[in-house]
């Protein structure tokens, strides 16, 4: 989901790890998030009766403030007409969005405060991009009025509101690199890809953690295959390219990991192999405990038609889960670049 300018607002009063968290969140999701100076809230948001602060006034100070898509945040306890509490308010349509911290908090160690922050955000986000409620309980624009809930649900948009975030954002691609680097290597890691990237052509690169150690997303105006292509290229003149990196996937299309969600984007990238073309498919399963990896293998294998070869495939229909999340792309063999082991030149039949 690339916006290129959002600022964020801190009302009220955020601590500084939470705001730097909720950024870097952002922008492993393309995000790029400006952090404005924390103001006060107005004295018209608060309801002393409630003893919590009306979401409206709240969001209307944001948009009063500034002229570009913005996203408050506030630990007050906020809430709108008719709803004990909300997480969040946003113009919908718009371009103005907030979120509270206050009921995110309770029983969070800082990576469940980040997750939940993060969801919650893009949640809001979604709604200024005219999304609405969506009833698959795993995808990010599920409502949410309990924190079980919010645990439940995924970061990431299900295939068909991820379908109307393409149409609202056109040129809007989300994460579309996953690189995997040693546990303790991300800031070497990080590094090395913003450096590869930036060698071959994308003056603005977004790499970030990902939930999982080990594991970067990166986003990149330039074709992902093309970037692999090229890194193996690189690779096999200098094998000293990767010294922090292990392996770069190129990623078609984020969804939820729900089994309904997986289905789904199969189904929208299955026309990719081409008659006669053999396949294959691989699942990586990161912080995902919900079904086997033989479990999804069974479920989404039905889906795609033409011969299976596990061994010399023409193309690999490759699941990445990450949590609640899933990236799902169908690439050629050498689409996918690994540490010292350059990608093969593309024959006939494996387009770049």
């Amino acid at each position: 989901m690339r916006i290129a300018d959002l600022q964020l607002l801190p009302i009220g009063g955020v601590d500084a790890e939470t705001l730097g968290d909720l950024a870097e969140g952002l922008r492993s999701l393309g995000v790029q998030a400006t952090l404005l100076s924390p103001v006060e809230p107005p004295a018209a948001a608060r309801d002393a009766g409630r003893g919590q602060y009306r979401a409206a006034v709240l969001l209307e100070e944001a948009r009063r403030l500034t002229d570009a898509r913005v996203l408050a945040v506030t630990d007050l306890d906020i809430y709108t007409n008719g709803l004990n509490f909300v997480f969040g308010l946003a113009d919908s349509p718009g371009r103005a969005a907030l979120v509270s911290l206050h009921r995110l908090r309770p029983g969070a160690d800082r990576d469940l405060l980040r997750l939940r922050s993060l969801k919650e955000a893009v949640h809001e986000l979604g709604h200024t991009l005219g999304l609405g409620h969506c009833p698959n309980p795993r995808c990010v624009m599920h409502f949410s009025n309990s924190l079980d809930e919010v645990d439940r649900k995924g970061v990431a948009f299900c295939a068909g509101c991820g379908e109307a975030v393409d149409r609202a954002l056109p040129a809007a691609v989300r994460p579309n690199l996953l690189v995997s680097c040693p546990w303790r290597a991300h800031g070497r890691a990080r590094g090395e890809v913003l450096r590869i990237l930036r060698r071959l052509g994308d003056p603005r690169p977004v790499v970030a953690r990902t939930a999982v150690p080990g594991l970067l997303a990166a986003q990149t105006t330039l074709d992902p295959r093309a970037v692999t292509r090229e890194l193996g290229a690189l690779l096999a003149r200098d094998p000293l390219v990767l010294q922090h990196t292990l392996k770069w996937v190129p990623v078609d299309l984020w969804t939820s990991a729900d089994p309904q969600s997986l289905q789904e984007a199969v189904r929208r990238l299955r026309e990719r192999i081409r008659p006669g073309e053999r396949w294959r498919l691989t699942v990586e399963r990161r912080r995902y405990t919900r079904h086997h990896t033989a479990e999804i293998i069974a479920m989404l294998a039905g889906l795609i038609q033409g011969p299976v070869d596990l061994e010399h495939p023409d193309r690999i229909v490759r699941v990445d889960i990450v949590g609640s999340d899933a990236a799902v792309s169908v690439l050629a063999p050498g689409d996918i670049v690994s540490a010292g082991k350059p990608a093969p030149p593309a024959g006939p039949g494996q387009p770049g």
